[in-house]
């Protein structure tokens, strides 16, 4: 075997060992820009050790260097984006689990308070009316501040906007109430 090439066997152990690095990279809390620079100070360094020992280096031995760096990259920031967006997901979920699970918890009592209030079990100025009242707001609150967080994501465009200064307060207000 000419140990001046890459098999493919090789660029399979390189994929699979950098893909593991840039996954752990990304679990660590490392950037992409990161992943990147460590191979080119990976690079560098086995440079810098050949020339300091005065070892020769063939054309032919840097090529397959760099094609190995780049192939560890190429793994390495597929994983770690695909490790990135998966982790993104699961948070987004776990999100979209905790606000369906408030909703219900919310609507669960504003129907409890309803049904005893519309069977007359309880009036309807009392204390289970105020369970009614403070259920259907919180629920308001979390659709309005969900409902404002997806057009946050979605719509990074800035506009210039005119508005009353009290509808802003209003709004200030019901977030300040959770």
């Amino acid at each position: 075997k000419n140990r001046a090439t890459v098999s493919v066997s090789d660029e399979t152990k390189i994929l699979d060992s950098a893909g593991l690095h840039g996954k752990e990279l990304m679990r660590l809390g490392y950037t992409l820009s990161h992943v990147v620079h460590a191979y080119g100070a990976i690079c560098q360094a086995i440079t810098q050790v050949a020339s300091d020992t005065k070892a020769p280096v063939t054309a032919l031995e840097f090529h397959n260097l760099n094609r190995c760096l780049d192939i560890a990259i190429a793994g390495a920031v597929t994983q770690f984006e695909a490790f990135r967006i998966a982790d993104t997901k699961a948070r987004e979920v776990e999100q979209l689990g905790s606000l369906a699970h408030e909703l219900r918890n919310a609507l669960s009592r504003a129907t409890v308070a309803s049904e005893m209030i519309n069977k007359g079990i309880v009036g309807a100025s009392g204390s289970t009316a105020q369970v009614l009242k403070h259920s259907l707001n919180e629920m308001h609150v979390l659709l309005e501040r969900s409902l404002a967080e997806i057009k946050l994501r979605a719509n990074t465009e800035v506009h210039n906007e005119e508005f009353l200064i009290i509808e802003m307060i209003n709004l200030l207000l019901v977030t300040a109430e959770v």
